[in-house]
């Protein structure tokens, strides 16, 4: 029997603009820090990629947050033994585009840079066997998203710990084929950064994100200030021993 740490808790939260170059150990400020930081590379053409024209500043929804964890205590709360997304609740208006990892390692949970290379490493190359991981990829790097919302839970069993993590993205990659290879077409417009950024956005060259187009003033989280709801659950289920994606 597993208890469940820290269970589906929410990612803490301060209120950074795109300029604000300020550190923060916020799980939450580490994972949107994550998202833009690979996206700014991308839309800059450091990413073996060719650059993006249209790449979007990502900021931090606290609806999005909620619904991922609530997503993921309905999850353990139950013994679904469907896919994360047939057992994930979504709301009946809109599905969201996610991406779903979990790791464990004995005598550590993997930490949030761990699940975030599991979404990314396969684009940095452009190649793999394994098509439908492209999935994970395309959501983080999808020009048009610019809401992201996440949730974990942290499990242990005597020495062994399993991260659990699911982010929500709005509105998403279009590309949501299975066993398809995408192209840069699919997530973004290939040209100058910033030159063809969406009405009402635009660049800052003095922003620490110079080629992600931005809302004037943006701020990079959208909550009203720190939630930390903690729900108790407990679970039977294995330790899973590596890193695995998923999303839709």
């Amino acid at each position: 029997m597993f208890g469940v740490k820290n269970t589906a808790f929410s990612f803490r939260q301060q209120n950074f603009s795109n300029h604000d170059n300020e550190y923060s150990d916020s799980t939450a400020y580490l994972m949107l820090t994550l998202h833009n930081r690979v996206r700014q590379d991308l839309a800059s053409g450091n990413f073996s990629w060719p650059p993006a024209s249209d790449m979007r500043l990502m900021v931090w929804d606290q609806e999005l947050e909620s619904l991922a964890q609530q997503s993921l205590a309905l999850w353990l709360s139950t013994s679904c033994t469907l896919s994360p997304s047939e057992c994930f609740w979504t709301t009946p208006i809109k599905q969201f585009a996610q991406n779903y990892a979990v790791a464990g390692y004995p005598g550590r949970a993997p930490n949030i840079e761990d699940i975030f290379d599991s979404w990314t490493i396969f684009g940095s190359t452009k190649s793999m066997e394994n098509p439908s991981f492209w999935k994970s990829f395309s959501n983080v790097m999808s020009a048009s998203s610019f809401k992201l919302g996440c949730g974990q839970t942290v499990l242990e069993e005597r020495n062994h710990h399993a991260r659990f993590v699911l982010c929500y993205y709005d509105p998403g990659s279009i590309s949501q084929i299975d066993d398809v290879i995408i192209d840069e077409s699919f997530l973004y417009k290939r040209g100058v950064p910033c030159s063809e950024c969406p009405y009402g956005t635009a660049c800052n060259a003095s922003s620490i994100y110079p080629n992600l187009c931005a809302i004037d003033d943006t701020i990079i989280f959208s909550s009203r200030g720190m939630s930390e709801s903690k729900i108790n659950i407990y679970h039977p289920m294995l330790v899973v021993l590596f890193v695995t994606s998923f999303n839709r």
